[in-house]
């Protein structure tokens, strides 16, 4: 929003008629042209953090985990290990200003196997006050995703969006994020080619 600037007054001045038209004239196009309907309505501004990573074919921008909630590197590269979690490292962001978590979207190549046994994964947004330190689960979280079908659809081009459950959604200015994924429990397999889109809103700033 631009500043109002109002020339001051002295005692002794003579208020007319001109001056009062020309102060509340400074006054008033500033807020005309800053604050309308829509800015009253939305005093948020809406912002995408996209990430992608892919276990599959050329495999690419993926990180292991140690653990849930361990925030080090255990190996470069998808990990098929069941139960091992693999990190979006596109996903890994600081978030720049106070914010608010409004939705997760994980659209992801759905691929055909028929010896697959209805094992299903895990998928976590968690925050951290450090990039390498502990990082919570209660951003969102999404559970019980399968990446294979036994028949029906094609390998190829067939993707599948779910949307993030949205669990507890304020993110403060300088917290990290990132996004994981647990492998199938069991008939292990590397994550599937996949993209990651989360949405979030903010203060307008200039």
């Amino acid at each position: 929003m631009a500043y109002i600037n109002l020339t001051g007054d002295s005692n002794g001045d003579l208020h007319t008629a001109e001056m009062h038209n020309a102060k509340f004239g400074a006054i008033s196009s500033v807020i005309n042209g800053n604050i309308d309907l829509e800015n009253l309505t939305n005093p948020k501004s809406i912002y995408v953090l996209n990430s992608s990573a892919s276990g599959t074919g050329t495999e690419s921008g993926f990180i292991r985990a140690p653990a849930l909630t361990d925030g080090g590197i255990n190996a470069t590269g998808p990990v098929s290990t069941a139960s091992a979690f693999n990190v979006i490292l596109g996903s890994v962001a600081r978030i720049p200003v106070d914010s608010t978590f409004i939705a997760g979207y994980f659209a992801f190549n759905l691929s055909k196997n028929v010896g697959y046994g209805g094992e299903t994964a895990n998928l976590y947004l968690q925050a951290s006050s450090a990039i390498g330190g502990t990082y919570s689960t209660s951003v969102a979280s999404k559970t019980g995703v399968a990446f294979e079908t036994a028949s029906g659809a094609a390998p190829a081009f067939q993707w599948t969006e779910v949307t993030l459950t949205n669990g507890a959604t304020s993110l403060t200015a300088g917290t990290f994020i990132r996004f994981v994924i647990q492998n199938y429990p069991a008939n292990s397999i590397n994550p599937p080619l996949c993209n990651l889109r989360l949405v979030l809103k903010a203060n307008h700033l200039s």
